[in-house]
């Protein structure tokens, strides 16, 4: 779907149904390929510039990007925490931040939809939900071949993409991109000898290389009939990932008081580009992996097939089936110690797998009822190894730490809205989704099994959607809305499981209205 009409009008699917920005009662912002490529938009990290109310942040290992819209989302440092913005792409919904990384490629249409949404992408979304539409096959045989280079992070990245009909009813898109980078930050850390610090084996930080590529399918059967399958797979891996600098310390930096540890060490707690991190020797850490570089590295495969069907002129009936795969290892300098070794480090190999299905069904009848219902079903499994490991030259054993905590998840869920035209500039709508979400876990600790106070969680929940939208004119929309959303409870996964012991929390609940006013002037040139 492109984000354009012919007119230059943009065109968003707020609801499921392609409706004009001007008229959809959704507060949402739209950001078309255009619009994309104009402002070099390639990472998710680059959207805050665009879209108010839109905050990204990043956090450590398996925990991935934390994001929140309008102050709502999670600041927890927990993979066990699922994103409370749903990553939406091409049809299926994510809710783990490490898929943030997974999708500014290619892309045909930004649409960052804030506040509480319940009815129309996946599972609840208390903050919001970013969906992401990467391009179609185009019509007639295209071949795009792009490449930049962003000089302070030494940062070179090229694309390819072919596109084109294979038949009178299939047309086929292939797009791959490549990147690396040498790091924007100077590691300018000397390592205190006899503490277990590892000197970095280069300069910048953070070092990393990534690829993405996705494969698409768009079988046009019959005038009633399409079928789109979307496959993607994405690797990324950066060295000192967690780069960072310490810029609050008015009395300075020095040894650790009563210890004499020099944790940090040579900082101007300057604002510049120049950082301190070390490594962990391996030798002082002999079960560390990466020879003691800290990294992050990720591998994702993911896809969509969506199916729809006209079932008459004015009634569609749609399929989105979802999978996803994650697996993502790391390890890190767990105290960040900019000098001195620090004393623990961790290993983390986390993975998360699901599969979804979503039906849909949607009138669109020339009187003044129309409906949607649907149902949505997720089966999935996240997965949390954590190794902790001792810097043996302060006297720790050199393991520390390990555990496992696998977590199931099974989600049912209905929905429905109907919207009756009270006259033809006037429109009411209301919905509910109805969600049953079980989560289980089974945590293992040094290889035995841990028993733990909570180990089932279920959250059934039913929330509203209301809006009034009045449309007077073609260039002006009024509209209020009153909406609830809430997000599944989980277990907390970061450290290992202790027994006898309650890691779970509760649901997630966010409730809100909201107002708008849109107006266009100049045929459209001004909103």
């Amino acid at each position: 779907m492109e984000g354009a009409s012919s007119s230059g009008e943009i065109i968003v699917t707020a609801r499921k149904r392609e409706e004009s920005i001007l008229k959809v009662p959704v507060i949402v912002s739209a950001l078309p390929k255009e619009q994309l490529e104009t402002y070099q938009v390639t990472s998710l990290q680059d959207l805050p510039k665009l879209v108010p109310g839109l905050l990204l942040g990043h956090s450590l290992l398996s925990i991935g990007t934390l994001t929140s819209i309008r102050g709502v989302g999670p600041t927890s440092q927990d993979p066990g925490v699922d994103s409370s913005t749903s990553l939406n792409i091409d049809g299926l919904s994510l809710g783990n931040g490490l898929a943030f990384s997974s999708g500014m490629f290619d892309i045909g249409q930004v649409e960052v939809f804030k506040g509480p949404q319940a009815l129309f992408y996946g599972k609840s979304s208390p903050a919001g939900v970013i969906s992401l539409r990467t391009a179609d096959p185009t019509d007639e045989l295209e071949v795009i071949a792009r490449a930049s280079y962003e000089f302070v992070s030494k940062n070179p990245r090229g694309e390819l993409i072919v596109s084109g009909p294979v038949s009178e009813n299939l047309k086929l898109r292939l797009a791959a991109m490549y990147s690396t980078s040498r790091g924007y930050f100077r590691n300018k850390v000397t390592p205190t000898s006899g503490t277990g610090a590892l000197a970095p084996p280069f300069s910048r930080a953070p070092r990393s290389e990534g690829y993405i590529i996705r494969g698409t399918a768009l079988w046009e059967a019959s005038d009633r009939f399409t079928a789109r399958l979307k496959l993607n797979l994405v690797h990324d891996r950066a060295r000192f990932a967690e780069s960072f600098q310490v810029v609050s310390c008015p009395e300075g930096s020095g040894p650790v008081p009563g210890i004499g540890i020099p944790f940090l060490g040579g900082e101007d707690c300057k604002l510049d580009r120049n950082m301190h991190v070390v490594g962990v020797d391996p030798a002082v850490f002999p079960l560390v992996p990466n020879n003691g570089v800290p990294f992050l590295e990720n591998d994702q495969y993911f896809g969509s097939l969506e199916l729809s069907y006209d079932l008459t002129d004015s009634l569609n009936l749609s399929s989105t089936t979802g999978y996803y795969k994650l697996k993502s290892k790391s390890a890190v300098n767990a105290s960040e110690s900019q000098s001195a070794g620090s004393p623990i480090a961790y290993n983390n190999r986390f993975g998360r797998k699901q599969v979804t299905e979503e039906v849909r069904l949607n009138s669109d009848f020339a009187g003044a009822l129309n409906l949607t219902l649907g149902a949505f079903f997720e089966d999935g499994r996240i997965v949390q190894n954590v190794t902790g490991l001792g810097n043996t030259l302060y006297g720790l054993p050199a393991l520390l730490d390990q555990g496992r905590n696998p977590v199931n998840i099974k989600t049912y869920s209905l929905f429905g809205q109907g919207r009756i035209a009270i006259t033809p500039q006037l429109e009411l709508a209301a919905g509910l989704r109805w969600t049953d979400e079980k989560r289980t876990e089974s945590p293992v600790n040094f290889g035995s099994p841990v028993t733990v106070l909570n180990p089932r969680l279920r959250s059934k929940n039913t929330v509203p959607e209301v809006t009034l939208t009045y449309t007077p004119t073609d260039n002006l929309t009024v509209f209020a809305a009153y909406k609830k959303a809430y997000k599944s409870g989980s277990f907390s996964m970061a450290t290992s499981p202790r027994p006898n012991t309650d890691n779970s929390f509760s649901d997630e609940k966010v409730e809100g209205g909201e107002g708008a006013l849109r107006r266009a002037f100049w045929t459209g040139s001004l909103t």
